[in-house]
């Protein structure tokens, strides 16, 4: 799969991306992202450059991308010590911080079974999840401790390990935190995993009823965010930032794998608190930030702003979620001289319907199928519709 990533790579450098839809993606029978790609490619032939930056309104902390794996080893080692074994799940219920990227990164690795949970869940909403699967590990914030220990009694059933993260002046009884990592080894043997193996476990917001399970594999994921990255425009020099909270799939998406995935750097705003656009666009503005992915809810705040305030470095902004305004698209060229592009994809899949970068794109339009889809419109039983014909994407 190397060879493939970095024809990619080659690809998108050029922004020739014609060629993709006439290049077959192989599928090996063993795969695994962290050993193949993020340690294979981008350690190995650039251990000391930026993965990620964490930003905030005073500074911002770097983490290269040979810190990050050897902070995931660390982890791995630490998981693997307390009996968790691979194909045993890890659920994440925490802010946007490093140790999610340390955790999907070791959890990929290690073979773990990984499920993302939004912070707003409550102890009922967890009580379900675990009743479906009880996780192994948690891995949460003193606010999402409290939760998890009301709906582990409730259910009268004990998880493994539990982590926490962040500022935590009384540590809940029974958690441990990532200080105990620190003098584990740097360097960490891999699972062998199958590319079919599960690897994401997202739970759906349950719209028409109970929450459904989606699952994505080692395969299906990592490669599939490439249609991702493709849709985002990202190049290896970039410095990206996509809005997103850690629970949602869309994290997954443009926060983890079509970023590191191409070997660019990830700024993220840790802003705290409620949402206020003016320190968000002076972010941007300051850790030069070349491609920026944002939901429209988002984009209509920033556009309140006068955005010719900031001197911006963006190449690329794209939207995804719900249909965005023209209005606003109009409002963010004015102000930054760039186009925002729109794309959809859902929980159950990756980047599906896309503006490409120097696409001519029609206000109102998702674009077209990615390289990696057959795309067709349907109607209830599932025929094939003709154009211009309304019913389902599938």
């Amino acid at each position: 799969m190397q060879a493939y990533f970095k024809d990619f790579q080659r690809i998108a450098e050029a922004g020739a991306y014609h060629e993709l839809a006439t290049r077959p993606v192989p599928k090996p029978d063993y795969f695994n992202w962290t050993t193949e790609i993020l340690e294979g490619l981008h350690v190995a032939r650039h251990p000391d450059k930026v993965a990620l930056v964490l930003a905030d309104d005073h500074g911002h902390q770097e983490i290269t991308y040979a810190q990050l794996a050897a902070r995931a080893n660390q982890l791995l080692h630490f998981w693997r010590a307390a009996g968790v074994l691979p194909q045993q799940a890890v659920l994440l219920m925490v802010p946007v911080c490093a140790e999610l990227w340390h955790t999907y990164v070791a959890g990929i690795k290690g073979g773990q079974l990984l499920i993302p949970a939004a912070s707003i869940l409550t102890v009922k909403d967890l009580e379900y999840r675990f009743g479906r699967l009880l996780p192994a590990v948690v891995i949460a914030d003193a606010e999402n401790a409290a939760k998890i220990d009301a709906a582990e009694q409730a259910l009268g059933q004990r998880i493994q390990l539990k982590m926490l993260v962040g500022e935590h002046p009384a540590r809940p009884r029974g958690w441990v935190t990532f200080a105990g990592l620190d003098n584990l080894a740097e360097q960490a043997e891999a699972t062998t995993t199958r590319a079919d193996d599960p690897l994401f476990l997202f739970f759906t917001s349950g719209t028409t009823g109970l929450p459904k399970v989606v699952t994505h594999t080692h395969f299906s994921y990592p490669v599939g965010h490439l249609s991702t990255a493709a849709w985002l425009g990202l190049r290896p020099t970039d410095r990206h930032c996509n809005i997103a909270q850690a629970g949602w799939a869309k994290f997954a998406w443009s926060s983890f794998f079509a970023p590191l995935s191409l070997g660019a750097t990830l700024v993220v705003y840790q802003g705290g608190g409620r949402f206020a656009a003016a320190p968000l666009l002076a972010a941007l503005a300051r850790e030069q930030v070349t491609t920026f992915c944002a939901p429209p809810t988002v984009l209509r705040l920033l556009v309140l702003e006068d955005l010719t305030r900031y001197d911006f470095s963006f190449r690329e902004c794209v939207s995804a979620g719900e249909p965005l305004n023209p209005e606003v698209i109009e409002a963010w060229q004015r102000g930054t001289g760039q186009l925002i592009r729109d794309g959809y994809g859902q929980s159950e899949s990756t980047a599906m319907i896309y503006n490409l970068p120097g696409s001519a794109v029609r206000l109102g339009s998702m674009g077209q199928p990615s390289f990696m889809y057959d795309i067709v419109i349907a109607d209830d039983e599932g025929h094939v519709l003709p154009a211009l014909a309304e019913g389902h994407i599938a």
